[in-house]
């Protein structure tokens, strides 16, 4: 039981009721840091589309990439400049509740590329969406399959279809 500054006595919050966590790095940090991992994963994408070849008219093969790594820079500035300005003054902190889920995820997302080139986008993306799945905390294998499906339809209907690019 807690003893506010009234005198009267009250039962704690329950966890995870909102109150932030007293230990951990402050927000704005960690903010900061999540977004230039992307803002960099972005200007990488910018810059290896570049030297892609052009295509029929304005829609080539570099330009998914161009456009994705373009916004990806632009949300993460953005996200800076809105968590530098309101959670410095807040003074909030943020913790890794599961940090192997989370060390999971980010070798799952760096191994990626890899195998797709040795296996092909619909083998791999078969094995890494329901995986990627799991890790974020789904546990429903209905969702695994629709989640998969719905994934590999749209990227065969806009890359194969829209774009002319093979995925396999």
């Amino acid at each position: 039981m807690t003893t506010p500054s009234s005198g009267k006595h009250s039962d704690p919050a329950p966890e995870g009721a909102g109150i932030p966590p007293s230990s951990g790095i402050p927000a704005w940090i960690a903010d900061t840091v999540v977004c230039l991992a992307l803002g960099c994963m972005g200007l990488w994408f910018v810059v290896s589309a570049w030297a892609l070849p052009g295509g029929r008219g304005l829609i080539g093969v570099g330009t998914f990439p161009k456009v994705m790594g373009i916004l990806l820079i632009l949300f993460c500035a953005a996200q800076v400049i809105v968590s530098a300005t309101s959670s410095r003054r807040g003074g909030r902190s943020t913790s890794v509740e599961r940090p192997l889920m989370v060390g999971m995820g980010i070798v799952m997302i760096l191994l990626f590329p890899a195998a797709m080139a040795r296996f092909g986008y619909y083998v791999t993306s078969v094995i890494w969406v329901p995986a990627f799945a799991w890790i974020a905390g789904m546990r429903e294998p209905v969702t695994f399959i629709v989640i998969t499906a719905v994934l590999l339809g749209m990227a065969r209907f806009v890359f194969e279809g829209l774009l002319g690019t093979p995925l396999s």
